[in-house]
């Protein structure tokens, strides 16, 4: 009889918005899964090989406690432009949820789903921000509204974008804060990107830390112009630090090591510092004759030392000749 109302529940005219199907299996006081399909904004596919047996089985099993997603472009599938969102209804409340495209193998196990067809992709995204923002509580709602915000990321949908920069600057948590700016730069292209350049003006110096990552992520042109300018111009010292990583990390252009080069004799000493870091992670050994340089001439003994450390760190043939000089003059 409970499967029975909750499938007249689920097909009532009343309930005609997936918000409103969503209510009417809760109210039914029934389990199930609820799926709907929106357009995909990533780009390739998306399934949740979270261990040895289901990743090579390529298979997403919703009865599984656990649940890891992976995005993938380089798996020799064509990209997916079909993503299917699992909500699983009990206890008159959504107590999981899981995102796959549509080509991933699901392992239902004899669980009941209900398909909700033509649901709206805008329609969609509100309904997930509302159980981002109802995300505060135990552990469990935690981690359902992180799901639904990566969910809200992956929808090509234009009302994503707005979502996301709206969390990313008064999300309740730092956490989600966090999480979304993430997916504006890695998920979102050009409108991610601008929401980014926004979002530069908070005040909390740390999120703005947060930000280099996020520009690093970023595939738009000119986001490593901006983090090159947050490395430069960013009031706080730790911002630019993990801005000078961040460029070392995508360095390809000899005005990336520029920028780090300069950096070598910025104001802050823990600049300096991550200035000389970043000079050690610059591929294929570029950074090795300036962190020699810095090791024999910066007026700080300690970013000097700084310096010595990471040549010894890079085992590079023109670092030991000069430990060799040193020690033999």
């Amino acid at each position: 009889m409970l499967v029975t109302a909750l499938l007249i529940a689920l097909a009532a005219p009343t309930a005609d918005n997936l918000a409103a199907r969503v209510a009417a299996a809760q109210n039914s006081g029934g389990s199930t899964w609820l799926s709907w399909s929106v357009p995909s904004a990533i780009d390739g596919n998306a399934c949740c090989w979270d261990n040895r047996e289901s990743r090579a089985a390529q298979t997403c099993s919703l009865s599984s406690n656990s649940y890891g997603m992976n995005m993938s472009s380089d798996d020799g599938r064509p990209g997916d432009p079909t993503l299917v969102v699992y909500a699983h209804v009990a206890g008159g409340e959504v107590d999981k949820l899981r995102v796959y495209s549509a080509s991933c193998r699901v392992d239902r196990a004899g669980e009941p789903v209900q398909d909700i067809a033509g649901v709206n992709p805008a329609e969609s995204v509100a309904y997930l921000e509302g159980l981002v923002k109802a995300s505060g509580g135990d552990r469990a709602a935690k981690r359902r509204g992180d799901g639904a915000l990566s969910a809200i990321a992956m929808h090509d949908d234009k009302s994503a974008d707005a979502v996301l920069e709206r969390v990313a600057r008064e999300g309740a948590t730092k956490q989600l804060r966090h999480s979304a700016a993430f997916w504006l730069g890695n998920t979102r292209e050009r409108p991610g990107y601008e929401a980014l350049v926004r979002l530069r003006d908070a005040g909390d110096a740390s999120f703005r830390e947060h930000l280099t990552f996020c520009f690093s992520q970023s595939k738009v042109r000119e986001a490593p112009a901006t983090l090159i300018d947050m490395a430069k111009n960013d009031p706080s010292p730790r911002v630019r630090g993990q801005a000078l990583f961040w460029i070392a990390q995508k360095a390809r252009k000899q005005a990336d090591a520029d920028v780090i080069r300069t950096a070598t004799d910025d104001p802050d000493v823990e600049v300096k510092k991550k200035a000389v870091f970043a000079l050690s992670q610059i591929p294929n050994g570029e950074g090795v004759p300036d962190l020699i340089r810095v090791a024999q001439e910066n007026k700080s003994r300690e970013v000097r030392k700084q310096a010595m450390f990471w040549l010894g760190q890079s085992k590079d043939p023109r670092a030991l000749a000069f430990f060799e000089r040193i020690l033999n003059p």
